[in-house]
């Protein structure tokens, strides 16, 4: 079991090598990695994962191009060492699957993280008009 959990610690402490990774390749994707300072770990001011938000360029432009300008969100709790909600925003696509536009990791449903979750959606889309019939 300790090595599951280390395997989940070594992960979160990749994401911001994982955010380089896809703004290189990526340019006009959205990552954006929120982390706090905790005083009173065993390594002092080490950072600490808060929030974590992923906007690829293709999965905008697919909304941005798709028939239905309507999306809608769920959050659900993650069940690991270090729990966290995942929020995400979907679209139905033409054949009526499910269509990811972001997704969020971040400490829980809070109005702060769903603030979090929107404000770089929101960045993320920009502004765009809807003149498909």
């Amino acid at each position: 079991m300790k090595s599951i959990e280390r395997c989940h610690g070594e992960s979160f402490g990749r994401l911001p090598y994982y955010a380089k990774i896809v703004l290189a390749n990526n340019e006009r994707s959205v990552v954006t990695l929120q982390c706090n300072v905790d005083e009173f770990e065993s390594i002092p001011h080490a950072p600490v994962f808060k929030r974590f938000f992923l906007g690829l360029s293709a999965l905008r432009d697919g909304f941005l191009e798709g028939c239905s300008p309507f999306l809608g969100f769920d959050g659900c709790y993650l069940k690991g060492p270090f729990g966290g909600v995942l929020l995400a925003a979907i679209r139905l696509d033409g054949n009526n699957g499910l269509f990811p536009v972001a997704f969020a990791i971040v400490e829980s449903e809070y109005k702060e993280s769903w603030g979090f979750f929107f404000e770089n959606l929101s960045n993320m889309l920009g502004s765009f008009s809807y003149d498909k019939p």
